[in-house]
């Protein structure tokens, strides 16, 4: 295995698992399909939105598109014998 999939397959696996623990440490924010589907409302939890809740969910989003471009990237590293 040359360097650069080495690499990509490691820096991908680290970010597998920063996301993992990033959606673990979130707030529970509703009932999700359960509460649309009963019709459960979750008014007062959606209005608060705290520092560490908007941080979590940037992270969440930049490490989601992190991982979507690594693999992407990995494919394609993989594909030309890189």
């Amino acid at each position: 295995m040359n360097p650069v999939v080495l690499g990509l397959s490691i820096a991908l696996i680290v970010f597998c698992v920063l996301l993992i623990i990033v959606v673990a440490v979130q707030t529970k924010r509703g009932t999700g399909m359960s509460g649309a589907v009963t019709g459960q409302s979750n008014y007062n939890t959606a209005a608060k939105k705290d520092g560490k809740d908007a941080f979590l969910k940037r992270l969440t989003v930049g490490t989601s598109i992190i991982l979507a471009v690594l693999v992407i990237v990995l494919d394609i590293a993989i594909y030309m014998n890189w």
